[in-house]
């Protein structure tokens, strides 16, 4: 319709072509309307990454642009990926020990 410049729409396609269901479309386009082509840019770069990893973080977002730039909440972070119970260093440690012994026996 002409409401955005031809940037801002290239800023916007890497998320409007997602194969997600839902009426987020135009509430990005709306949003792409009132932002800065820089602020839109790293909006869209951010949701692709939490879209990518953090799947909580992508819904509060999805309908709400300008929540993009939000720090995750903590119970939110992972640092390794699922399934795997996280380590100590003091475990770290030990291994380290057992395989050098190992290796040089």
């Amino acid at each position: 319709s002409g409401r955005l410049s031809w940037v801002k729409a290239h800023c916007l396609l890497p998320l409007l072509l997602l194969d997600i269901p839902g009426e987020w479309r135009p509430i990005w386009v709306g949003w792409a309307e009132r932002v800065t082509v820089r602020r839109l840019a790293g909006d869209v770069e951010r949701m692709l990454l939490l879209r990518a990893g953090h799947p909580l973080a992508w819904q509060r977002c999805e309908l709400h642009p300008g929540r993009t730039q939000d720090p995750i909440p903590p119970e939110e972070r992972q640092m390794q990926s699922p399934g795997h119970a996280p380590r100590n260093r003091t475990d770290n440690r030990a291994d380290l020990k057992q395989r050098a012994a190992v290796s040089t026996a």
